[in-house]
């Protein structure tokens, strides 16, 4: 114990030396930026500078990336406050009471709350991760290569069922990302599969231009179609976060039980921070005495939402040390650094490594208390930030994005495949498919399959396995995952009767108009599926060791898109069109009559008239059912859904987007990085931005400077060069 106390305190030291604090205060200033500006996001952030951590040791890369992502969720909770727009998904359910406090002259008062509440939550989380730590040491030693094995798949079927109400596309989603981890060499064979005979993927789909295609590209894509300013001015009333922070003392019981509800759902992998936040915030408001002052600028609400943020970092982290398992999205790119930096997640972590582990303890810590101090010196100039001009940053941006795929392996088809997973990514973010059971799927995929055969191999290559009480309880919540979505879906529509005809018009009125595009998506998958079980079971020469698991993710992947198919084709179903308008034109002109009264004060039957308003407009709200994204046009889910769709694919895919994103890697594929990046920045400056010729200018020789000074001089890395022209 004294010697674990020893490295704990010993751990500190080595987060504040140099140069690892150095590179904690870089990641802060990254995560400043990411988190106040809306539409970058901490997973596209830690995405992008994942590729600089090649060259770190493990201290100093998480204190690097760890410090951007503990700022991230802090500093986005200011842009919700000042102007109603989450600087962070994980901080909308601060713009419920925060935007309305600082609209009534309270903004100051706002940001001392949220920004008190995110350190106790911080603090929280930290101390649960420092605990937590010696609680679960003993049981993952008791793990051996059959319980890891279904820790992995319990990981990929929780993250799936937990895919909002795309459950069938989460699970498309996994068996393709293990599909996909497949690729290169078999690790007990040597045997190469899904390789089509190119060298580069030999070695396996590298990891970094995966997750850059998956969150980077969407994101800015987005960013440049909308070619706005970030945020609009704000009012200068930044006083009173003095007593922001009484107030966050006065509630601190409300923010430990929030605290505790953001590391328990961090731990359940899947769940995601808005989810956190919307659950703590109903919790707040179930047990304040002033439940009607939520949404118009509660304190209270506004604790618990920011308190949730940096607290579930520390249950986010909790599986990802002890099991290899992460909690979300940014802990899967976060798996992706222990990987770089050759660290295995699981045992090691928790013996070999501990100081690490204490090391990712005390860099929230120290980035936290850090943050808010200088969230409160600097706050003045902190909004100045935001009124940056968007154009102005895709030049930079681009950049990133494509020095983090290539840095990888060095190689041009690094970018070709963040520029496929990119459009992959696109087509599934309109559509409604989710892209964290594909990046887990993935980073999984591996582990799986090395821990299947290394149990059956130690078990005299028998499934006795299968057996062991840790399995079975794994086997026991596995059930419970898949048939818990099932359950509470029809308990819900039990509870809520039978759905009334025009709700079951509105729905096939919509589902007819975008059936297409969903059934060509699934149609699209299960063709995939199937050509991969028919090439690794006909047209490959393997033994069934080397293809065994491929052909179990492709068939799955085809069995549960095949669903989704026929899930999809009903959309198609012949309706009577005719009946539909007359029950809407029915809805419609009931809704325009007084509702007459009730002894309850309500319509007829209870329904109130704000239940049928929504049929006039053909729209539904978020006070009723909606039509679900993903099951057929008679089911129903509560609105409003946690988990977005995202933007549409004619949102993203214009020509201020599309051809200016397409001409930057046709620059570098012509020019290489040194040239082909600077003038792609003139040129998008001068054309795009319409910014001054002199501003242009120096632009360009500030990212040629960066490129040279950073790859040459600092860390000395061959950059891509003219594919074209030889120079």
């Amino acid at each position: 114990m004294l010697e674990t106390f020893g490295t704990f305190f010993a751990s500190l030291g080595s987060v504040l030396s140099w140069p690892t604090f150095g590179f904690l205060l870089i990641g802060m200033a990254l995560g400043f930026l990411v988190g106040i500006l809306p539409g970058l996001g901490g997973s596209t952030a830690l995405a992008l500078m994942l590729p600089f951590t090649f060259a770190m040791d493990p201290v100093t890369a998480f204190a690097f990336l760890l410090g951007m992502s503990a700022v991230t969720a802090t500093t986005g909770d200011l842009t919700s406050i000042l102007f109603g727009v989450p600087g962070e998904a994980s901080s909308a359910a601060t713009v419920l009471d925060g935007y309305p406090m600082k609209k009534r002259g309270e903004a100051g008062r706002a940001i001392g709350i949220a920004l008190g509440s995110s350190l106790l939550g911080a603090l929280i989380g930290s101390f649960f991760l420092a605990l937590a730590v010696q609680a679960v040491r003993p049981l993952v030693l008791q793990f051996g290569p059959a319980e890891f094995f279904m820790v992995a798949v319990l990981a990929l079927c929780f993250v799936a069922t937990l895919s909002g109400k795309a459950v069938r596309k989460g699970l498309v989603m996994a068996s393709f990302g293990v599909l996909l981890s497949m690729i290169g060499q078999d690790p007990g064979t040597g045997r190469l599969r899904l390789t089509f005979d190119l060298p580069y993927l030999m070695d396996g789909i590298s990891i970094v231009p995966v997750v850059v295609g998956l969150f980077a590209v969407p994101s800015l894509l987005e960013m440049m179609a909308a070619r706005t300013s970030a945020v609009p001015t704000v009012s200068n009333d930044l006083n009173g976060w003095q007593q922001g922070l009484k107030d966050t003392l006065r509630h601190k019981l409300l923010i430990i039980r929030c605290s505790a509800i953001g590391i328990f759902l961090g731990m359940l992998p899947g769940v995601g921070g808005s989810s956190s936040q919307f659950i703590a915030y109903a919790h707040a408001k179930q047990t304040s005495r002033h439940p009607e002052e939520f949404g118009r600028g509660s304190v209270e609400g506004l604790a618990a939402a920011g308190s949730v943020n940096n607290a579930k970092e520390g249950g986010d982290l909790v599986p990802t040390l002890a099991f290899g398992v992460p909690g979300s999205g940014q802990m899967a790119i976060l798996l992706s650094a222990f990987l770089i930096t050759g660290l295995t997640p699981g045992p090691a972590m928790l013996t070999d490594h501990i100081d690490v582990t204490f090391s990712m303890v005390w860099t929230m810590v120290v980035a936290n208390i850090i943050t808010v101090i200088l969230c409160l010196l600097m706050l003045r100039w902190i909004v100045a930030i935001t009124r940056v001009k968007v154009p102005r940053l895709i030049p930079f941006l681009l950049l990133f994005i494509a020095l983090g795929a290539y840095t990888a392996s060095n190689s041009w088809y690094d970018l070709v495949l963040m520029l496929v997973i990119g459009g992959v990514a696109m087509i599934a973010t309109a559509w409604g498919w989710p892209l964290p059971p594909l990046l887990l799927g993935l980073v999984l995929g591996k582990m799986l399959e090395g821990n299947f055969f290394l149990a059956y191999q130690l078990s005299d290559q028998t499934y006795d396995w299968f057996g062991r009480p840790l399995v079975l309880v794994m086997i026991v919540l596995l059930a419970l995952a898949i048939l818990a979505p099932v359950v509470k879906k029809r308990l819900f529509n039990r509870a809520r009767g039978t759905i009334t005809e025009h709700e079951t018009a509105r729905r096939q009125v919509r589902y007819q108009r975008v059936w297409r595009g969903r059934a060509l998506l699934s149609g699209a998958a299960l063709l995939i599926a199937l050509w991969a079980v028919w090439h690794l079971q006909f047209e490959l020469d393997l033994s069934l060791r080397t293809k065994q698991f491929p052909l179990l993710a492709a068939a799955l992947m085809a069995v549960f898109a095949a669903w989704q198919l026929a899930i999809d084709l009903r959309g198609r179903m012949p309706v009577n069109t005719m009946r539909i308008d007359a029950v809407l034109a029915e809805a419609e002109d009931l809704a325009d009559r007084p509702p007459p009264t009730s002894p309850s004060g309500g319509a007829p039957g209870g329904a109130s008239r704000a239940a049928v308003e929504p049929l006039a407009g053909h729209a539904p709200t978020a006070t009723l059912p909606v039509p679900s994204g993903d099951d057929d046009p008679k089911a129903t889910e509560t609105a409003p859904s946690q988990e977005s769709s995202g933007p549409g694919l004619r949102q993203l895919v214009t020509p201020a987007a599309v051809v200016p994103f397409l001409l930057f890697f046709a620059a570098l594929y012509a020019f290489g990085f040194e040239y082909g990046a600077p003038l792609f920045t003139f040129a998008y400056l001068r054309i795009v931005a319409k910014e001054r010729w002199w501003a242009c200018l120096l632009g360009a020789v500030v990212t040629w400077a960066f490129l040279y000074l950073m790859f040459t001089k600092l860390v000395p890395l061959p950059l891509l060069e003219s594919q074209v022209f030889d120079w």
